[in-house]
């Protein structure tokens, strides 16, 4: 299973061993499915969302948590050609606060490697300002 990143308020990125990685779907927090994690494509961003709240499944009781207020959620800004299946599970403290536009995508960590919730639909590589 993939665990919970939250990031503190420089940036710094952590793993919670605690808690597994949700995805948001509509206004839905859902446990991702194996077919929709790839491994993070090599030149996306990892960011924290402003105002927010991570959102996790503890392992234990089983219960969706939000976690603490030091605590902010993280997202994965992908490269041109992928699509994104799953929204970062997030819990806004402004709810009516708007935030910049980002392709926010829900993004977790299992032994050292970061997974995304997406699907490549580009075959061609071309776009790739790495290339």
């Amino acid at each position: 299973m993939i665990n919970l990143i939250y990031s503190d308020s420089s940036g710094k990125i952590f793993e919670d061993p605690e808690h597994l990685m949700m995805g948001g779907s509509g206004f839905n927090y859902i446990i991702p499915s194996r077919r929709e994690l790839i491994k993070l494509p090599p030149i996306s961003k990892l960011f924290f969302i402003p105002g927010s709240l991570a959102i996790g499944l503890n392992k234990k009781t089983k219960e969706i948590e939000a976690l603490s207020k030091s605590h902010y959620a993280v997202s994965a800004f992908l490269p041109p050609g992928y699509l994104r299946t799953l929204l970062p599970a997030v819990e806004l403290k402004k709810p009516k606060r708007y935030l910049p536009l980002w392709a926010y995508t829900a993004v977790g960590i299992k032994k050292d490697k970061f997974y995304t919730c997406a699907v490549k639909i580009d075959k061609y590589e071309n776009w790739d300002p790495g290339n």
